[in-house]
Order: C-alpha cells, then sequence, then structure tokens
C-alpha cells in the first residue's frame, strides 16, 4: 500500500514537471495552431440553421382594435458560410426584429377586416435585416394575418363559469362568481353579427375535490361562439367557487290551509309538522320558520278520501333558496272541516 502511494507521488511529480517543459509549451503552440485553421476552415463550408426574427407592428392605427398585439417570432431557415450562421446564433450580429408598417395600404384589406403581409413581402423584410449572402430557405409562418374591428364595433357579454366535477364529500358549492361578470366582445362587422349570442362561456374548470373556497383566472372560450373575426376584452376573467360543508336541522312550523271555500275551514291534526332540512352550515342558524311556507290543499279533499280515509297530504310551497333539501315528518296529516253558518 505505502509503495502504491510512493509510486503514484512519483508519478504525479514527473508530470508536473512535463507541463513546466518546453515540450509541453511546444504542444499547446501547435494545438492552438491546429484549432485556429480547423475553426478558420469551418467558417467558411456553407450551412444551414434555423434561426428566430422577431416581429415588431409600428404605426397601430388608434381608431382600430387589433384581434393580436404581439407576433410570435418567425422561424427562418437561413444558409451562409459558419461564420454568418454562427453570429446570427450568438450575440455577435444579433438579428434586429423585422418591422411591420400598420399605415401600409397594400397590408390593408378592407372587405375582410384585415391586415396582411404575404410570404413575398415578410421574406422581403426579413433579408433587410440579415447578410447580404444569405439566402433565406424558407420561414415559418409564410404570412402574417391580423384582424381588425372598429371600436364601436362591440357587444357587452355576461359570462358564465363552465365548471366540471364535484367538491369533497359533504361540500357543496354555494355560490359562483365571475370577475368581472361581462367582457366586451370585438367582432368583423362586415362579416359577423353577435344578436343571436346571448353569452360567452369560460374554457372548463375543474371544482374535484375542493374544500374551500377557490379562485382561479381562466381564459374565455371563444370557440363556442363559431366565429372567427373577432376579439374579446379582457381575454379572461378570475372565477371564484365557494363551497361550504352540508349541515343538518330541523324547525317545527305551521299548517296552512289553502283554496278553502267559504264558509269552510281545514284543521290538521296536528297542526304544525317538523322540516327536517340540509344546507349550509354557516347559514343555518340564521333559519326560522317564517322561512318556510306548508300547506295542504281543500282541492285535495275529495281524492284523498278515497285513497286514504280523511287525511291530506302536507307539501312544501317555499323554502330559503340555500337549503339543499328538505323533508317533512310525516307526509300526510288526518283532518276535519268545521263548517260555519253565515247568515246573508
Amino acid at each position: 500500500m505505502i509503495g502504491r502511494n510512493i509510486l503514484s507521488s512519483q508519478r504525479l511529480r514527473n508530470f508536473l514537471s512535463w507541463v513546466k517543459s518546453k515540450e509541453f509549451l511546444v504542444f499547446l503552440f501547435f494545438f492552438f495552431i491546429s484549432a485556429f485553421f480547423w475553426v478558420m476552415l469551418a467558417v467558411k463550408d456553407v450551412t444551414e440553421k434555423d434561426i428566430y426574427v422577431k416581429v415588431e407592428l409600428i404605426n397601430k392605427p388608434e381608431k382600430y382594435i387589433l384581434s393580436k398585439d404581439d407576433i410570435e417570432p418567425i422561424r427562418v431557415t437561413v444558409r451562409d458560410n459558419g461564420y454568418n450562421i454562427f453570429s446570427y446564433l450568438t450575440f455577435l450580429n444579433k438579428v434586429q426584429p423585422v418591422k411591420v408598417d400598420l399605415q401600409k395600404k397594400e397590408y390593408k384589406d378592407e372587405s375582410n377586416q384585415v391586415f396582411r403581409v404575404d410570404k413575398a413581402e415578410l421574406t422581403k423584410l426579413i433579408k433587410a435585416e440579415l447578410e447580404k449572402s444569405t439566402v433565406v430557405a424558407s420561414i415559418k409562418p409564410d404570412f402574417i394575418s391580423i384582424n381588425y374591428y372598429h371600436k364601436e364595433d362591440y357587444k357587452n357579454m355576461p359570462v358564465l363559469p363552465d365548471t366540471i366535477g364535484k367538491p369533497k364529500d359533504r361540500y357543496f358549492v354555494t355560490n359562483i362568481r365571475t370577475i368581472p361578470d361581462s367582457v366586451k366582445i370585438y367582432f368583423a362587422s362586415k362579416l359577423n353579427s353577435l344578436s343571436s349570442i346571448p353569452s360567452v362561456k369560460t374554457k372548463s374548470i375543474s371544482i374535484e375535490g375542493i374544500d374551500k373556497t377557490t379562485s382561479v383566472v381562466v381564459p374565455l372560450d371563444l370557440t363556442q361562439l363559431d366565429f372567427y373575426y373577432m376579439k374579446a376584452i379582457p381575454d379572461s376573467v378570475t372565477v371564484e367557487v365557494s363551497v361550504d360543508i352540508i349541515g343538518m336541522d330541523s324547525i317545527t312550523v305551521p299548517i296552512i290551509p289553502i283554496n278553502e271555500p267559504q264558509g269552510k275551514h281545514l284543521v290538521t291534526h296536528p297542526s304544525k309538522v317538523k322540516v327536517k332540512f340540509t344546507g349550509p352550515s354557516s347559514k343555518l342558524k340564521l333559519v326560522n320558520k317564517d322561512m318556510f311556507s306548508v300547506y295542504v290543499d281543500y282541492k285535495d279533499v275529495d281524492t284523498s278520501t278515497t285513497q286514504s280515509q280523511y287525511t291530506l297530504p302536507v307539501k312544501i310551497k317555499d323554502m330559503p333558496d340555500f337549503i339543499k333539501k328538505a323533508v317533512l315528518s310525516i307526509d300526510s296529516v288526518p283532518f276535519t272541516i268545521d263548517i260555519s253558518n253565515e247568515k246573508e
């Protein structure tokens, strides 16, 4: 073990001595000379590469709303010597953005309400930013299309959130709201009409398994409108979904007779009934007997006597909107009819 360590140390000292020697310096000199000539030969070779060129919209008309304010970079396949290709891909010769002037009449198609730069024009603009020796082999996309809308051509449309799934067990949705609750839909008046479309939906939002109030920013789903030439401002909204845990309670309420003929009065036995109900726990403490309306109908007297002698069905007429489910402790009650003798 000691012999191996001595041998390793000796090899290290020999290597360091060689590094300091003239032979090593000569080796480095010729290595860098060779590398230099290799690079010089390589950059002279013609090569093909993809570069990305940014697009800048200038002189935007203030009287229009544009379908998009930013254009995705154009993927340009260029062919040139290695040096120019290398410079395009590095900071040495960064390609300047292509400037598209929207004031040019040749770009404007009034019949379709669109600014359009075709392939030939776009290639010309790109080549102006490259070296003269550079050949543009292809561009993708090979045109630019921007729809425009008159500022008065819009419709305020309410936003309907599209939720899928359900909350965690024993929880339920108490409220869903969108912020804002409506958006402006701009459209090409020469091509479309939104008069028959009442609202716009959001993209689908999953509320599966949530157990607390949740807010999410979600884009609008304009594809449902079946029109292409339109823009929403804003194009996304905040959807807030409120949930609460389900609670259970009960309350005793009076039974009210309805549709009594003159001189006759229904008397139920008992005169009150218990209502069991479920709803959001945070609101159950607000419930009182005046919020429920339970009744028997005199019109059911004839039919009830043939089915169940001298009983009437008990029904719930009104209850708070936030109550999810309400059940009566009994579904029918015995009754008597008080007849009063009225003198003309």
